[in-house]
């Protein structure tokens, strides 16, 4: 077949067996040899004894113009190739990924734009990465607490007032009760138990009650430990602030009280907070 160079113009005699391969011309131009064209005619076969061959034409490159410029299809066809061309495709650079462990608290979160609150409380069940206490510890604990909290912070408040009294100290006349300086120093000093308890929740995520019964205060969907917003500022000022509300307080309380007896353990506070009372160290 003949192939005309488009760098120097020199028509060359290229061999059948190199169609569809890269040759070079003498003037240094490197340009593919399409592939199926021939120089000749190819050889015709007989259907029948009384039938005559029809010939088959050699097809032949069509030039187009590209862009009205001129230029044939041929000369954008057997452009100049460079040396980089006809290098082979380097392999692809197999990059290793990296393992990282899901955040199991984002996790939630995030669940929680796409989930509705029934369906991802059965998949913090499924999933939960901490122990329930049982109801027994649960019951302990508080009662241990509340021992802490209110019996010891009435004798201190008590006894302290005695001993100002005691000391010479005279009681207030007023006729307004919460505006003597008796009943103000009763009340700090009842409250000091219940402090000491905020303390150990902030730093142990228990109360002194539950560290005594060896459970804490965690995250119901994530079973991570509660830090002090979610075990204190949620599960005791805010659902005091319910237990506050007038006729529906007393109700809340009493529902709360018979609700540890449910099979999951998990009281209306707990659903309020969304926190769960577990195992510290389970086994």
């Amino acid at each position: 077949m003949k192939l005309k160079c488009p760098g120097c113009g020199k028509v060359l005699q290229i061999p059948a067996s190199a169609a569809g391969k890269v040759v070079k011309c003498p003037c240094g131009k490197q340009l593919r040899v399409p592939a199926g064209q021939t120089g000749s005619a190819p050889a015709t076969q007989a259907v029948a004894p009384a039938a005559r061959p029809t010939p088959q034409p050699t097809p032949q490159p069509i030039p187009q113009t590209v862009g009205g410029g001129g230029a044939s299809l041929d000369d954008d066809l057997f452009g100049e190739l460079t040396d980089t061309d006809l290098k082979p495709v380097a392999a692809v650079k197999q990059v290793a990924l990296k393992h990282v462990e899901a955040d199991p608290e984002k996790t939630a979160k995030a669940l929680e734009r796409f989930v509705d609150e029934e369906d991802l409380k059965n998949f913090a069940e499924e999933r939960r990465a901490y122990t329930v206490a049982s109801r027994g510890r649960r019951i302990g604990g508080a009662l241990i607490d509340w021992a802490f909290e209110n019996g010891l912070g009435v004798a201190m408040g008590i006894a302290f007032v005695v001993i100002l009294r005691v000391a010479g100290v005279e009681p207030g006349t007023n006729e307004l009760w919460f505006l003597n300086w008796d009943f103000w120093v009763f009340l700090v000093v009842y409250l000091i138990p219940t402090w000491i308890n905020w303390v150990f929740i902030g730093k142990t995520s228990s109360s002194l009650g539950k560290l005594m019964v060896g459970t804490m205060i965690v995250d119901g969907y994530s079973g991570q430990p509660s830090d002090f917003d979610q075990a204190v500022n949620q599960r005791r000022f805010g659902w005091n602030a319910k237990l506050a509300i007038p006729f529906l307080g007393a109700y809340y309380g009493v529902v709360n009280t018979f609700s540890i007896f449910r099979d999951s353990l998990r009281t209306l506070r707990d659903e309020h907070a969304n926190t769960m009372v577990a195992l510290r160290n389970p086994r």
